[in-house]
């Protein structure tokens, strides 16, 4: 079966209110003020770590900060705040009868992560579940079992580290411009395809296995506009 390999974080679930709220309780810790929710994520959407953020802010000890982060952004409490993004299950049950779906992700807490699945009823429609652990990589395509997965068919995410996996893989990055990173941006590092709704994956796929070839750039921006995609107002 022809593999999709699929993001995690801001592709299937929304992770803004974790993000944010660890973000500002980590900063505020430290006496300092935090970005409103719309800046951060504005910040975010075009290009910028978290990190970088720290490093614009007076006042902020980054090392302090990173370490705190770390611990606390895969914390069963903290993950509690994530949502799915509507539709998600219905989405991968529809592409799971057609293609081998497996789920290549940078969390390292593979605990905790399993545990999110099976609450978020996701679990089952993987074939495999890749994930970063203790041991340190570059990019998703040096996670351990990637060399091993079925060559060809896609990759879908939200984010550069996405369009990587697909290069260095020789899969097609399909991205999502509604979670971590903008279209706008997304298209700036050499997104072939981006789309506004996870809806619209499955013929976008499928219309890409009947031509043999990548499906078209959507002007992101506007699609957004037009489909009024399920995303909260911080963008």
């Amino acid at each position: 079966m022809t593999p999709i390999l699929f993001d995690l974080d801001g592709t299937l679930i929304d992770v803004s209110a974790r993000h944010y709220f660890l973000y500002r309780s980590v900063i505020s810790g430290q006496g300092v003020e935090a970005l409103p929710e719309g800046d951060f994520w504005r910040h975010r959407r075009a290009g910028e770590s978290t990190i970088d953020l720290l490093a614009a802010t007076l006042g902020v000890d980054v090392e302090r900060f990173t370490a705190a982060w770390m611990e606390g952004i895969e914390r069963p409490d903290w993950l509690a705040r994530d949502e799915p993004y509507e539709g998600v299950v219905e989405i991968l049950e529809t592409l799971g009868r057609e293609y081998e779906l497996v789920l290549i992700t940078l969390r390292r807490d593979r605990g905790a992560l399993m545990d999110q699945l099976d609450a978020l009823h996701m679990r089952s429609y993987f074939t495999e579940v890749i994930c970063h652990g203790p041991r340190l990589v570059s990019g998703k395509h040096l996670l351990q079992g990637v060399a091993e997965l079925t060559p060809g068919g896609y990759a879908v995410g939200d984010t550069e580290a996405d369009i990587e996996l697909a290069s260095e893989t020789g899969r097609r990055a399909i991205c999502l411009s509604y979670g971590v990173r903008s279209g706008r941006y997304l298209a700036s590092r050499g997104a072939e395809t981006v789309i506004g709704s996870l809806r619209e994956l499955p013929e976008v796929i499928n219309a890409a296995e009947r031509s043999g070839g990548p499906a078209d750039v959507a002007d992101v921006e506007q699609d957004l506009a037009l489909r009024n995609v399920h995303t909260r107002a911080r963008f």
